[in-house]
């Protein structure tokens, strides 16, 4: 099903994957007005800010990322709601690179290889998916 974005400001981080179907619409959409990218450390932050402002119609994001910033500043849970949600998508573990690494990540790469590990890992994350979200002040366009 295509995503219906057409006029609506879509907030997002800056070299993030979606999953699909929302990767192939950023990367084919025509009007960058209506594709706001942020990046930094604190990019989620500010597209929220963002979207409570009004400078943003719709924020994509996982569930579980967004109950936890909201559990930090719980001011925001009245001024955004759900709007819907994404099929589940794989989980992708991207963490930053440091000489600890080197080893730890083939290993890592190695358990998630291994089918039982990928249906444990998929029990755990069977309630994270990822959602949109927008401003309940937000008026629908004219």
């Amino acid at each position: 099903m295509p995503l219906k974005l057409s006029g609506k400001r879509l907030g997002i981080i800056q070299d993030y994957g979606y999953g699909e179907p929302l990767d192939s619409y950023l990367q084919s959409h025509g009007n960058p007005t209506e594709i706001i990218t942020i990046s930094g450390n604190d990019g989620l932050e500010r597209l929220v800010h963002m979207l409570v402002e009004e400078r943003l119609d719709v924020l994509p994001e996982d569930k579980t990322v967004i109950e936890n910033l909201l559990a930090q500043q719980p001011s925001l849970r009245s001024q955004i709601m759900e709007v819907g949600c994404m099929p589940a998508s794989p989980y992708y573990l991207a963490p930053t690179y440091t000489k600890a690494h080197e080893k730890l990540l083939p290993q890592i790469s190695l358990l998630f290889a291994d089918p039982k590990n990928l249906a444990r890992l998929s029990k755990l994350f069977e309630h994270i998916h990822p959602v949109a979200a927008k401003s309940k002040h937000s008026h629908p366009p004219a």
